[in-house]
């Protein structure tokens, strides 16, 4: 076959995107169409669902409490400089955690890169080979990539109906019988499901878990923001977007807000929940993730997690511009 990019490989690339065009699937980078200081009626692309990533009060109210403490507290670098475990950690870094983890109400935190890379620290590291992994049917790819990054057989993942938490019962009561003390049960789930917004009986999963020992990883990217209760560490920025009281009964018509679904109904705390996963992408209009557990967790994923470990770290603004767009 004649080779005009030099490179045969680069052929079969070709190809591959060739049958994207012919199929009309093919995708692109493009520049948003969007003016400066201009808000559309409806936007069903961006994850901003509650504008704040383009709302001019938040921005100026986070870059003047930002100056004012870098000013006070000048920071040591700009860059990264490396990963958490080399030279790229920072005294703002580790407040930030434990703010996340206080807003959470779980014991620890770890700050990570973006939500998928969150994901993945979190599913690449925990299944060992001889584990079960069991989750929705609709899970996000950065789910289903971490399971495949991991150490357990295909042939042990499975996956139940979506939402269909008697399905789920099932295939736990399938495999909860056979289990040896070195194995166990873990249970992937959203809290709410981007496609079509609907949100996982997090309360039947959890309680169905526990009677398996089972644990239960749940992603709160879309639930964050959207739902929830306020605490003493209660998410501000919301009230920057005219949203005044959370919405703590999720079939109420009560205006939304909060630190999601697990908040709202009081879940934080269930023995069988393993690991909370909240991103700062979309309704707090911001960037990066942070997985929120106990303290043997967080410490493992330092550890083991291969995503957190070999990740160069959130620039020290990032880290500072995060922490005050979160109080």
């Amino acid at each position: 076959m004649s080779n005009s990019d030099g490179l045969k490989l680069l052929n079969r690339l070709q190809r591959k995107l060739d049958d994207r065009v012919e199929a009309k699937s093919i995708r692109t980078i493009k520049l948003g169409t969007r003016k400066a200081g201009e808000s559309p009626t409806i936007d069903f692309s961006s994850n901003d669902y509650l504008g704040i990533a383009h709302s001019k009060t938040v921005h100026k109210r986070v870059q003047d409490i930002y100056a004012k403490y870098t000013s006070e507290n000048p920071p040591p670098y700009t860059g990264s400089t490396g990963s958490r475990l080399l030279s790229g950690n920072s005294q703002l870094a580790v407040e930030l955690e434990k703010f996340l983890a206080s807003i959470h109400n779980r014991p620890s935190a770890l700050i990570c890169n973006s939500g998928y890379d969150a994901n993945l620290s979190l599913l690449s590291s925990i299944p060992l080979t001889q584990d079960i992994i069991i989750l929705d049917e609709l899970c996000h790819n950065s789910l289903i990539m971490g399971i495949k990054m991991s150490r357990i057989p295909l042939g042990q993942v499975h996956y139940f109906r979506h939402n269909d938490a008697h399905h789920l019962r099932e295939i736990l009561n399938k495999y909860g019988s056979k289990m040896s003390e070195d194995q166990n049960l873990i249970v992937v789930v959203e809290s709410v499901y981007s496609m079509d917004g609907d949100i996982a009986p997090l309360q039947e999963i959890l309680d169905t878990a526990k009677e398996f020992d089972a644990s239960v990883i749940v992603d709160e990217a879309h639930g964050l923001g959207i739902y929830g209760k306020k605490n003493s560490h209660q998410l501000k920025l919301i009230n920057d977007v005219s949203v005044k009281e959370t919405r703590t009964d999720l079939n109420s018509n009560k205006e939304y807000g909060g630190t999601g679904v697990l908040a709202a109904l009081n879940l934080e705390n269930h023995p069988a929940l393993l690991a909370a996963v909240f991103t700062y992408g979309k309704a707090a209009g911001c960037h990066g993730a942070v997985i929120c557990g106990t303290r043997t967790l967080i410490d493992y994923l330092i550890n083991y997690s291969r995503p957190f470990i070999y990740s160069t770290s959130l620039p020290y603004i990032h880290y500072g511009r995060l922490k005050y767009r979160m109080m």
